[in-house]
């Protein structure tokens, strides 16, 4: 359902509709306490993730499923990035579109209010480790692989000190989701204020933006209702 921003935005209920709340993670986890321990960082530098050796998941070489690496691991990037830094001011992007018709590889260059950057580049071709690091003025962060589900943060401060904190996974990561969503229905709230419906669908647009730089559109967005640089409602 989430293959651009449009959809995103037909997602989001208006008051009074009915809400279905489906849990989709094929990642294991995203809430995890460690995303929420690094404000101390004012820019990031970089980041990155690699696809592991042998076969490929059907999905991620089949445009129509909304296949590519930018959906598949760019995603976890853009969404620290916003986090972290907020909408981004400017986008510059550059990928390559493979056989198949999906990315295969994408650099992408952000930048905000205040003068932050994040410099952040995914790849199905090119083997890195799935970190990433956040530089600021007063030190540096950097998220242990892989990004989207890690348990160690080492903190540098502006006397080179190491800091080291871990943050043990319980169970698959998918408990950290239902931890918020539960406290969310409890306090009555309809979304999550550590990920709101807003910041969901401003990730979303912003993807949106890369994949204009770079080429890439989705078979399903060749129509009219579907085309990813549709007004959204």
């Amino acid at each position: 359902h989430s293959l651009n921003a449009n959809r995103i935005s037909a997602l989001i209920p208006r008051s009074g509709e009915v809400e279905h709340w489906t849990f989709v993670n094929g990642g294991g986890g995203w809430d995890h306490p460690i995303h929420l321990h690094f404000e101390e960082g004012v820019t990031m530098d970089r980041g990155g993730a690699f696809i592991p050796e042998g076969s490929q998941p059907g999905y991620l070489l089949d445009p129509a499923l909304g296949g590519g690496v930018l959906l598949d691991a760019g995603v976890y990037l853009v969404s620290l990035a916003s986090m972290i830094l907020g909408t981004p001011a400017a986008v510059l992007a550059q990928g390559l579109i493979g056989e198949t018709g999906v990315d295969e590889q994408v650099s992408m260059l952000m930048s905000y209010p205040g003068g932050a950057q994040a410099q952040l580049y995914v790849s199905m071709r090119a083997r890195r480790s799935p970190d990433l690091e956040i530089l600021g003025e007063a030190g540096r962060i950097r998220i242990a692989a892989p990004v989207f589900r890690p348990a160690r943060l080492t903190l540098w401060g502006r006397d080179g000190q190491e800091s080291v904190r871990d943050y043990p996974i319980n169970g698959t990561g998918y408990g950290y989701q239902i931890h918020a969503v539960s406290a969310a229905v409890r306090r009555g709230e309809r979304e999550c204020p550590t990920m709101p419906l807003s910041e969901s669908l401003s990730i979303m647009r912003t993807l949106d933006e890369v994949r204009r730089q770079i080429g890439l559109q989705y078979p399903s967005e060749r129509t009219p209702t579907e085309n990813v640089h549709a007004k959204p409602r």
